[in-house]
């Protein structure tokens, strides 16, 4: 004789025989529907069972996540994502290949003609217009991958913004650049206070991308868990660079991915990775692996803001003192986010002051103020945040990095090219 549960159960098992394909997500929710049904019968632990089975059933949706971002095998050296975009063009691939030719010419480098080149992305943008991220071997057979921006709907008047080793195609989720000079000819610098865009292509299964950048009062996130794709080209401050932007991908709610950008474009500065070895409240000593581009008066930073400045380099060693931000003598021009009041800020010690502003600026509680980098040869693009006003009369900062818990930084260099 069977109970009543019995029957249920079994007409359950009956009637999914006949019922319409579902969506795999409520397959496996009414699979596990049945295992607690089922389970709860022969143990006789009804409350018990039902929660180690939600928690089952939890880690079987995470699995079908899982499944749906597996990337697709290599193609080579090269990702085998799906073109994305909204941009298409027959003759779009012979444009490319034609202007990343010109430019390896210009550069010297690669002599050679591109080959196997492949579309990632081809979407439209305002104002950056055509927006194209290409892989390739260039003419000495080695796998690049390239960003591309400007131009018309064929792709005429394009500019090759960013020419990097292709990413490992195993272990790659997403792909990005963050500069400031990504609009006119090469190098040119964007004369918006909002004139950084981060180009943002995540793979295949990713249906949101949220960009952050540390360089903004309320970091922006757009795309937390709705449906906004895989692609984002998004407007960001001046000053934002890949080490202040952070990249997280979403499959649904799920975050499934959370990166610092890849990087930025031709005459950006670039970070030189450096790992802290020794620290007092004066000076970090960091460990570089190549120093031949390290210089006294260069900035290091992680991604929240300004540590210090390059003070010593011993080559031999391969090692690195910077002079801490709050240290005596630290000296730099700065400069007040947004306000734009000129000053500078100084080190005595115990932390930071603002000095030297003009006699009618108004500076407020909270304000972010920053240092010109440099190595980017513009005072405000990639400028680094050294501290917000945190007393007045005389002005005093609390800096934004953590100097006494900091174990890796960037040392900002000019660029290669």
């Amino acid at each position: 004789m069977h109970t009543d549960e019995q029957v249920r159960a079994g007409l359950v098992d009956l009637a999914e025989q006949v019922r319409p394909s579902q969506a795999p997500e409520v397959a496996v929710l009414r699979r596990a529907r049945q295992r607690r049904r089922r389970q709860r019968l022969a143990a006789g632990c009804a409350a018990v069972m039902v929660a180690v089975l939600a928690a089952t059933s939890m880690t079987r949706l995470v699995g079908v996540a899982d499944e749906r971002l597996a990337a697709a095998p290599p193609d080579g050296p090269f990702l085998s994502w799906a073109p994305a975009g909204n941009a298409v063009s027959s003759g779009l691939t012979d444009t490319v290949t034609r202007i990343w030719n010109a430019a390896a010419a210009d550069a010297a480098a690669s002599a050679g003609p591109h080959t196997e080149v492949r579309t990632l992305l081809a979407t439209r943008t305002e104002p950056l217009g055509l927006v194209v991220i290409a892989q390739a071997y260039d003419g000495a057979g080695t796998p690049r991958i390239g960003f591309f921006t400007g131009g018309g709907a064929d792709g005429g008047g394009l500019v090759l913004r960013a020419d990097r080793p292709a990413p490992d195609p195993a272990t790659t989720k997403v792909v990005s650049l963050v500069s400031a000079r990504l609009q006119g000819p090469v190098g040119a610098v964007s004369g918006d206070y909002w004139g950084s865009y981060a180009i943002v292509l995540a793979m295949p299964g990713v249906t949101s991308v949220q960009v952050s950048s540390t360089t903004v009062d309320q970091e922006l996130r757009d795309g937390d868990g709705g449906r906004s794709g895989r692609v984002r080209v998004q407007p960001l401050p001046i000053s934002s660079t890949a080490l202040t932007t952070t990249i997280t991908g979403f499959h649904r709610k799920t975050r499934v991915f959370r990166t610092a950008a890849d990087g930025g474009a031709f005459g950006d500065a670039e970070p030189i990775a450096a790992e802290v070895i020794a620290a007092d409240p004066e000076s970090l000593t960091v460990s570089v692996t190549d120093t031949s581009r390290v210089k006294p008066g260069q900035l290091a930073a992680p991604g929240d803001g300004l540590v210090g400045q390059v003070s010593a380099v011993d080559t031999a060693a391969r090692q690195v003192t910077i002079k801490t931000s709050t240290a005596v003598g630290f000296t730099s021009p700065a400069y007040t986010d947004i306000s734009n009041h000129s000053g500078q800020v100084a080190g005595d010690g115990t932390g930071l002051r603002l000095e030297n502003l003009p006699a009618d600026a108004t500076v407020n509680i909270g304000n972010r103020v920053l240092v010109p980098d440099p190595a980017q040869r513009d005072t405000r693009v990639g400028a680094l945040t050294v501290g917000r006003v945190s007393g007045l009369s005389p002005v005093r900062l609390s800096t934004t990095a953590n100097l006494a818990t900091v174990r890796q930084v960037s040392i900002m260099v000019p660029p290669g090219r």
